[in-house]
């Protein structure tokens, strides 16, 4: 009999993917081979919006309709409005101090601070 493997497995991933045209979601989790051994391979499970739910409409064209016909629904709330710009004022008056970073970069090397020890991904276009 083999002692089991110790090695943990990678992290599971979800990336949304908005765009032209392009809206799903993939999910990448492990999957143990079967057997003692902890031995795991990514395995991406993804839906494309557009094929599974048909093509969308147009945001614009939506808002437009439900204008059309008195449907509230897609828009604001005077007071979730009054709220939002309680919470963001503070920060439009002093926005403290700006980072400048290349053009395509994940931006300022100073962004790392917000998400402490945890591991960036990038984009997958």
């Amino acid at each position: 009999m083999s002692i089991p493997s110790r090695i943990p497995p990678a992290r599971n991933l979800i990336r949304f993917r908005m765009g032209q045209h392009n809206d799903g979601v993939t999910m990448t989790v492990n999957v143990k081979e079967p057997g003692d051994a902890t031995v795991t391979h990514a395995v991406d499970l993804s839906v494309d919006f557009a094929e599974t739910l048909g093509e969308r409409r147009e945001a614009y064209e939506r808002l437009l309709d439900d204008a059309i016909v008195g449907d509230a629904r897609r828009f604001a709330r005077e007071d979730s409005v009054d709220e939002a710009w309680r919470i963001v004022d503070p920060a439009l008056a002093d926005p403290g101090e700006l980072f400048f970073y290349e053009r395509g970069s994940w931006g300022p090397p100073q962004a790392n601070d917000i998400v402490g020890g945890d591991v960036w991904y990038p984009p997958i276009s």
